[in-house]
C-alpha cells in the first residue's frame, strides 16, 4: 500500500477565478455608526413567558467586489453572520429558552425602536461553498466559494428575512426542554434598498396554554449545571422546568456477567469448536472438582447449546459450534464459559441413518473481495461498506482471480453480483467479463453504488482459477470496486475434510458427501447456532483413497449443515478468565467518567485522583469492561456510546458531565493495511461531514436527544498510544492547573490566519474576534500573526513567529484558514513536525478553525491536533479541531461561541467553554452547520480549568426551582462586571467586562465615525417603525449614518454586470476554512491490485 501526499500551490484557486473572470475584493472595515457590542437582556421571566431585548448602537459596513458586481459586508459588533445560502448575510442574535412541558412558545414584538436607511449596494450574499472528488482520491478537495445571489430573494419588493424576530426550534437537552430563537436586527428590502435597523428589539416568547404550570423538582444537573446557566437567558425559572429522567433499560437481552465464574472463550473462524479439559486447567479453572455436565456457554445475553463427554478425570471433551465476529471492527468472537449449578444446555440428536432422495448438487456461492482502500464518502449511506479493492479509472482494466473446485456438471446458470461505486456524477460504462465472457456491457449513472445481477452459463466458470475483468470505458468515470458473489451448483465433495451446505427442499434426503480422507465423519444441523444439533448413525464408506459420509434427514424448509472430519474440529483462539465488572448497576454514579483502555488505568489515576480531591464524583472505566457488559466482549465504539448514555438515563442523579477518553484509535480496525496502529479507544465513526462523509465523532457518543446532536456531556481524548504518553499529558494537566507559571501569558492571545485568497478572507474572520472587545475584552490582548502581512511574507518568517509566541505563552492559539492533518498553511507555515522543537512551559489552548488538523483516525499518520497535545512537557494543553471539513462560516460561529463563553460568559473549563461554543451555533444558525457540531473533537481533559481560576470544577448544586419574575424591568447598555450563578437570571447575557459598553443610546443619537472616504450614498433615515403592541421608545429623530463604500480597483476582467451580479459556480472558492489547501494535500491510499 502507498499512502501519496499530493500538494498543489495556493495560487490554483487564483488562477481559477481569473480564468473565470471574477475576483472577488474585501474592501478595509469602515464603522457606519457607533458600533458597541449588541447586548440581549432579559427582562422578564416566570413560568409562562420570557421578555428579552436586544440593543445595539449601530453596524458596520464594507464594500466587497465580486466581479463587476458592488455589495455591502455588514456586521454588528457581537452579533454572528447568517448562514441561509444565497441570502443576504445580515448579522442575527441566536437565545436558547428553557421552556416546560408541553409548551408551544410562540413569539411576539412588544417594542420596536426602528430606523430605515438606504443602501447604495445590496448586502453580500451568503456564500455558497462546493467541494469536488478526484480519481483515486477517496478524500474531497476544495473546489471553490461562490458568491451566488438567489435570484427571488434579491429582485423581491419585500423585506427579507420577513420577520424580525422568530422561534426556531424546540427540542430537549438533558433534563431540560428548550426553545431556540433569533433576532434579526436588520432587514433589508432589495427592490427600494432600505435596510431597517432594529436598534432596540423587545420580544416576548409566551409557552402556550398547553405548558405545564406546576413547579416540578429542580432536577440536579451536577457540574452541567454550569452550562445551562451560561447558556439558557431564563435559567433560574427553567430549572422547574426540567423533566426528570426515566431510567432505561439496555435493548440487549444480556447475560449479566456480574457474578459467578465466567470465562471468555475467543474464535475467529465458522466451525465446530473443542475445548480439552488441558485447556480449561491453562485457564485458570479447577478441573478436579469441575462437573462437566454443569458447564454453560453464551452468546449474546443467549445460553447456546454444547456438547460434553465424560469428566476431566477420563478426558473429557467440551464441543460448541462458533461463528467469526462479521462486525466492521473485528472477526474475533467472544462465547462466554461458565459452570456451577443445574446442568447446561445440550446439543440435540437425531438418527441419521436411512434413506431418502439423493440430490446431486447444492448451490455454492464464492465470496470474491479482498479491503485494500478505505473510503469515507461512498457510498453516503451511514453503516455501509467503506472498504474496497481498488479504484477503477476510466479507460482502464482490471483482473480480479478466485478459485473454485467441485463444479457439477449442469445445464444451469450461475449468477453473479458485483457491486461497484461511482466516485463522480455523470455517465459511467462498466463492462464485465468472466474468463473472457462478455457478461454486461452497462451504462447507468452518478456517485452512487451499482450493484449489478448478471446470468450466464456455468460453463464460463472453471476449476481452478477464475478471472473477472472489469472495464470502465466512460470519460471522466471512475469506480471503486468492492466485492463479488459468484452462485453456482456444487458437486457434494468435500475440501480439506469440511463440506458445509443447504437444502431448502422439503422431504426426507439422503446426503452423500464424497472426498474425505478417513472415516472419521461428523455431521451437526447448524441451521439455528444457538440450538445446533448432532446428526448420528452416518456411515462412511471407502472410494478407492477417499471415503464417502452418507446421512439421511427429514427436512422443513431451509437447512443448513456442516459435515467435517473430526481432526478438523477447531481450538479457540484463548480462553480467559473475566474480571468481573458492574456498570449496569443503577447505584452507580458519576460526575467525571474516565473510559481507559487497560493498560493505561495505573498511568490516569493522578488525574483521576485529582478530580475526585475537587469533589467530583469519578468513575475509571476499563474499556474491555464497556464492551463485555454493552457488546458482548467486542470491541465496538457503539457500546461506549451506549454505555454513557446508559449512565446518563440510569446511574444515580446527577447525571455525569464530563467523560475521558484515554486511548487512540484510528479507522483500521482489522488492519487491512498491515501496519496499522493498534486501537486503543476506537473512534466512533458516523456519517457526519457533509463533504468528506463518514468521519470520528467523539461528539455523538455524547448526543442522545432524538432532536439535535447537542453533546449531553463534555467530552475529551487524551490520545495516547503507550503509558508514557499517558503520563505526560496528564504530568502537564497537572502543572497547568496546580503550578502554572507566572507572567502575562494569561492574557495574550495569539490571533494566526492563512492569507487571504480565493478560499475566503482568512484575515477577515480573525479580525471579528480580534478586532471585537466583545470577544476579548481588556486585559487580553491580540498577537496578530497573518501570513502575507507585515513581516510574515514568508512560510519561514510565519514558522518562526508561530513558533515564538507559543514558547513566550498565549492563552490561547487561534488559527484560521487552510489545514491538513498534519499542517496549517498551503505552504505550511506550521506542521507536526514543529512541536516536538518547541520549548513552552505555558501551554496554550489551541483552536484550529481550518479542515483535518483534528483527524486523529489516520492509522498511521498522527494529526497536528493530537501531537501537539500528547508532547511531553510542552505543546498544547488542549486542541479543539474538526475531524473533517466544515465550511469557513459554519466554524466561525464555534470560535465566536468559544471566546464569548470564556470572555462574557465567564466559563473557566475547556470543555464547558466547547459546549457552550456548539451551543452558540445551535442557537444561532437556524439549523446550519450541525455538521460542526459533530466534527470538532476536544483533545485534552473537559475539566482542565483554565488558570487564574480556583473554584473546583463540581457543580454539584441543589438547584432550587423558582417561578418568580426575576426582571429588571428596563434593560440597559451597562454591562456587569461579573457573571455571578444565582437562581435570579439577571441579564444572564450581559457582557462582562467590557470597559468600552458603557453608552445607553438614546431615539436621538446621530451616526459617529463618519469615514474621511468618498462616500457613495448618504442615506436618509426618516421611516421608523412602531411597535406591534406596547409602542415604547419609538424613535422621533432623524439618524444620518453615513455609509462607507470606499473605492476600489476595478478588476480587468471583463464581466458584464447584472443587478446581482455574483460569481458562478466556475469562480467557486471553498468555503470550509482550511480543508488541504486548495486542491492540495489529499490522502491517496492506493494499493496493488493483487489478490492475497
Amino acid at each position: 500500500m502507498l499512502y501519496k501526499i499530493v500538494r498543489a500551490p495556493k495560487i490554483f484557486f487564483l488562477i481559477a477565478l481569473a480564468l473565470a473572470g471574477i475576483l472577488v475584493v474585501f474592501q478595509p472595515t469602515a464603522s457606519v455608526q457607533a458600533a458597541a457590542p449588541a447586548r440581549l437582556t432579559t427582562v422578564q421571566s416566570d413560568a409562562s413567558r420570557v421578555i428579552l431585548e436586544l440593543e445595539f448602537s449601530g453596524y458596520t459596513a464594507r464594500e466587497v467586489k465580486v466581479g463587476n458586481a458592488t455589495y455591502t459586508a455588514l456586521t454588528i459588533s457581537g452579533l454572528a453572520p447568517s448562514g441561509e445560502t444565497g441570502k443576504p448575510q445580515l448579522p442575527l442574535k441566536g437565545a436558547m429558552i428553557g421552556i416546560p412541558p408541553g409548551a408551544q412558545p410562540s413569539l411576539k414584538i412588544l417594542a420596536d425602536d426602528a430606523q430605515t436607511v438606504t443602501l447604495a449596494n445590496p448586502p453580500l450574499p451568503v456564500p455558497t461553498d462546493q467541494v469536488q472528488y478526484l480519481p483515486n482520491d477517496p478524500f474531497p478537495v476544495p473546489s471553490g466559494r461562490a458568491y451566488i445571489a438567489d435570484a427571488t430573494t434579491y429582485a423581491a419588493n419585500q423585506f427579507y428575512p420577513a420577520e424580525a424576530a422568530r422561534v426556531i426550534s424546540t427540542g430537549t437537552w438533558r433534563s431540560q426542554g428548550y426553545a431556540t430563537i433569533e433576532i434579526r436586527p436588520l432587514q433589508y428590502n432589495p427592490a427600494t434598498r432600505q435596510l431597517i435597523m432594529h436598534r432596540r428589539l423587545r420580544v416576548e416568547v409566551s409557552f402556550g396554554a398547553s405548558a405545564s404550570r406546576v413547579a416540578t423538582s429542580a432536577v440536579n444537573e451536577g457540574a452541567f449545571e454550569s452550562v445551562f446557566q451560561k447558556t439558557l437567558v431564563n435559567y433560574a425559572a427553567a430549572q422547574s422546568f426540567r423533566t426528570a429522567r426515566t431510567p432505561a433499560r439496555f435493548a440487549m437481552n444480556a447475560q449479566a456477567y456480574t457474578t459467578g465464574d465466567w470465562y471468555k472463550v475467543a474464535i475467529n473462524r465458522d466451525g465446530i469448536y473443542q475445548i480439552t479439559c488441558a485447556q480449561l486447567a491453562s485457564a485458570g479453572i479447577d478441573t478436579a472438582s469441575l462437573d462437566l455436565n454443569t458447564l454453560k456457554l453464551f452468546k449474546n445475553g443467549n445460553e447456546i447449546a454444547i456438547t460434553t463427554t465424560g469428566q476431566c478425570n477420563a478426558g473429557g471433551l467440551v464441543e460448541f459450534f462458533g461463528q467469526a465476529a462479521t462486525t466492521r471492527y473485528t472477526t474475533t468472537n467472544i462465547y462466554w464459559l461458565t459452570f456451577g449449578g443445574g446442568a447446561g444446555k445440550r446439543m440435540s440428536a437425531r438418527d441419521g441413518s436411512g434413506s431418502g432422495t439423493i440430490p446431486a448438487s447444492f448451490t455454492a456461492t464464492a465470496h470474491v473481495e479482498r479491503d485494500y482502500t478505505y473510503s469515507a464518502g461512498f457510498p453516503m449511506i451511514e453503516g455501509a461498506d467503506r472498504w474496497f479493492w481498488g479504484s477503477l479509472p476510466n479507460a482502464q482494466t482490471r483482473d480480479y482471480t478466485f478459485d473454485l473446485a467441485n463444479l457439477a456438471a449442469t445445464t444451469v446458470n450461475a449468477t453473479m453480483q458485483y457491486r461497484v461505486v461511482g466516485i463522480n456524477t455523470g455517465n459511467h460504462r462498466t463492462q464485465v467479463y468472466l474468463n473472457g465472457n462478455l457478461l454486461e456491457d452497462a451504462t447507468w449513472y452518478g456517485k452512487a453504488e451499482r450493484v449489478g445481477t448478471l446470468t450466464f452459463p456455468q460453463a464460463y466458470l472453471i476449476a481452478g482459477t477464475n478471472t473477472i475483468r472489469l472495464a470502465e470505458n466512460m470519460a471522466g468515470s471512475t469506480l471503486f470496486v468492492n466485492n463479488f458473489d459468484v452462485s453456482y451448483l456444487s458437486a457434494f465433495t468435500a475440501v480439506t475434510d469440511t463440506l458445509r451446505f443447504r437444502d431448502a427442499t422439503s422431504g426426507t434426503r439422503q446426503y452423500q458427501v464424497a472426498g474425505f480422507g478417513n472415516a472419521s465423519g461428523l455431521v451437526f444441523d447448524i441451521t439455528d447456532p444457538a440450538n445446533v444439533a448432532r446428526i448420528t448413525g452416518a456411515t462412511t464408506t471407502s472410494a478407492g483413497a477417499t471415503y464417502t459420509l452418507q446421512f439421511a434427514d427429514a427436512t422443513s424448509g431451509t437447512r443448513e449443515y456442516l459435515t467435517l472430519a473430526s481432526a478438523q474440529r477447531q481450538s479457540p483462539v484463548s480462553i480467559t478468565r473475566d474480571t468481573l465488572s458492574d456498570l449496569k448497576n443503577a447505584n452507580n454514579g458519576a460526575d467525571y467518567i474516565v473510559i481507559a483502555y487497560g493498560g493505561f488505568i495505573p498511568n490516569i489515576q493522578p488525574l483521576a485522583s485529582y478530580r475526585a480531591s475537587q469533589g467530583l464524583r469519578v468513575r475509571v472505566v476499563d474499556a474491555q469492561d464497556v464492551y463485555d457488559e454493552f457488546s458482548d466482549g467486542l470491541m465496538d465504539a457503539q457500546a461506549i456510546r451506549d454505555f454513557l448514555a446508559y449512565t446518563y438515563t440510569n446511574w444515580q442523579a446527577p447525571a455525569p458531565t464530563y467523560v475521558v477518553l484515554v486511548g487512540d484509535g484510528n479507522f483500521d480496525f482489522k488492519n487491512n493495511f498491515g501496519n496499522s496502529d493498534p486501537n486503543y479507544i476506537p473512534p466512533y465513526l458516523r456519517l457526519v461531514d457533509l463533504w468528506l462523509g463518514e468521519t470520528a465523532t467523539d461528539n455523538r457518543l455524547v448526543a442522545f436527544n432524538a432532536d439535535n446532536n447537542l453533546p449531553n456531556m463534555a467530552i475529551g481524548r487524551l490520545p495516547a498510544n503507550n503509558p508514557a504518553e499517558v503520563d505526560a499529558m496528564v504530568a502537564k494537566i497537572l502543572n497547568y492547573e496546580q503550578n502554572p507559571p507566572t507572567g502575562d501569558w494569561r492574557s495574550k492571545i495569539t490571533m494566526i490566519a492563512d492569507n487571504a485568497d480565493a478560499a475566503g478572507d482568512f484575515p477577515g474572520y480573525s479580525n471579528l474576534i480580534a478586532d471585537d472587545p466583545y470577544y476579548l475584552p481588556a486585559p487580553n490582548t491580540p498577537n496578530r500573526l497573518y501570513y502575507g502581512q507585515a513581516s510574515y511574507t514568508t512560510a519561514a518568517a510565519m514558522k518562526s513567529a508561530i513558533i515564538g509566541c507559543i514558547n513566550t505563552g498565549s492563552l490561547i492559539v487561534n488559527y484560521v484558514g487552510h489545514g491538513f492533518t498534519t499542517y496549517w498553511g498551503g505552504e505550511q507555515f506550521f506542521v507536526a513536525n514543529d512541536v516536538s522543537g518547541l520549548a513552552n512551559n505555558a501551554y496554550p489552548i489551541m483552536l484550529s478553525l481550518s479542515c483535518y488538523v483534528g483527524f486523529f483516525q489516520h492509522p498511521t499518520n498522527p494529526s497536528l491536533g493530537e501531537l501537539s497535545v500528547r508532547a511531553a512537557d510542552k505543546g498544547m494543553i488542549a486542541s479543539w479541531s474538526s475531524a473533517g471539513l466544515g465550511l469557513a462560516s459554519g466554524q466561525d460561529y464555534l470560535d465566536r461561541g468559544f471566546f464569548e463563553g470564556v470572555m462574557q460568559q465567564g466559563i473557566t473549563q475547556i470543555g464547558p467553554a466547547t459546549v457552550y461554543g456548539k451551543t452558540f451555533l445551535f442557537t444561532t444558525t437556524g439549523g446550519a452547520y450541525r455538521d460542526s457540531l459533530d466534527v470538532f473533537t476536544l483533545f485534552g481533559d473537559p475539566a482542565t480549568r483554565l488558570p487564574g481560576t480556583t473554584t473546583a470544577p463540581t457543580a454539584t448544586p441543589t438547584a432550587t426551582a423558582t417561578n418568580t419574575p426575576t426582571a429588571t424591568a428596563t434593560a440597559t447598555n451597562t454591562p456587569t462586571a461579573t457573571a455571578t450563578a444565582t437562581n435570579t437570571p439577571t441579564a444572564t447575557r450581559t457582557p462582562t467586562a467590557i470597559a468600552t459598553a458603557t453608552n445607553t443610546p438614546t431615539a436621538t443619537a446621530t451616526a459617529t465615525n463618519t469615514p474621511t472616504a468618498t462616500a457613495t450614498h448618504t442615506p436618509t433615515a426618516t421611516a421608523t417603525r412602531t411597535s406591534t403592541a406596547t409602542a415604547t421608545n419609538t424613535p422621533t429623530a432623524t439618524r444620518t449614518p453615513t455609509a462607507i463604500a470606499t473605492a476600489t480597483n476595478t478588476p480587468t476582467a471583463t464581466r458584464t454586470p447584472t443587478a446581482i451580479a455574483t460569481a458562478t459556480s466556475a469562480t467557486a472558492t471553498p468555503t470550509r476554512v482550511g480543508n488541504q489547501p486548495p486542491a492540495n494535500n489529499l490522502i491517496r491510499i492506493s494499493l496493488p491490485m493483487v489478490v492475497k
